[in-house]
């Protein structure tokens, strides 16, 4: 029979796996993450637009719930990418020989990814339509020089990055 002293040992052995277990699972999906990072332009196409996007998004001024629709959008196609990259893994270690029925699933899959990228742009457009608003944020960049040269720098980076980095499977 165990005793109390041998129970809290083992319960605590068991909490200290069930953290170590937890830890490892988001490893796991921090590296899917960096996979779709490395492998896929699309993946770096969605980063690039959603730093640009907050960072306008600053600049103009959301409300909190502006914010969380924000989030929320740029969290979904993200996602969805990631989807569609786990999907068409999966499909190339079925075969990597011509299928019909594989390149219809990875076209479908690719484009609810297009869809959603679609809706976020319609939903970017309602947030951001404030003319005024708008205004400021030209009036900003205009006003000031170093963040006009930053965003410049920024696109530039950004284009170096969506198309320069060499697929490392």
């Amino acid at each position: 029979m165990k005793t109390d002293s041998s129970l809290k040992k083992s319960d605590n052995y068991k909490n200290k796996n069930e953290f170590l277990n937890l830890l490892k699972s988001f490893t796991y999906a921090f590296n899917g993450i960096w996979y779709a990072i490395k492998n896929e332009r699309n993946m770096r196409i969605h980063i690039c637009a959603a730093v640009f996007v907050i960072e306008f998004a600053i600049i103009y001024g959301l409300s909190f719930l502006q914010y969380a629709v924000l989030i929320l959008t740029i969290g979904a196609v993200i996602a969805a990418e990631l989807f569609n990259t786990a999907l068409e893994a999966c499909l190339n270690l079925y075969s990597k020989d011509y299928n019909r029925l594989i390149k219809v699933s990875k076209d479908v899959s690719a484009a609810a990814v297009l869809i959603l990228a679609i809706c976020s742009v319609f939903i970017a457009f309602f947030m951001f339509s404030d003319i005024k608003k708008l205004t400021g944020v030209f009036s900003f960049l205009t006003a000031h020089l170093w963040a006009m040269a930053l965003f410049i720098l920024e696109i530039i980076i950004a284009v170096i990055f969506v198309f320069s980095v060499k697929k490392k499977i």
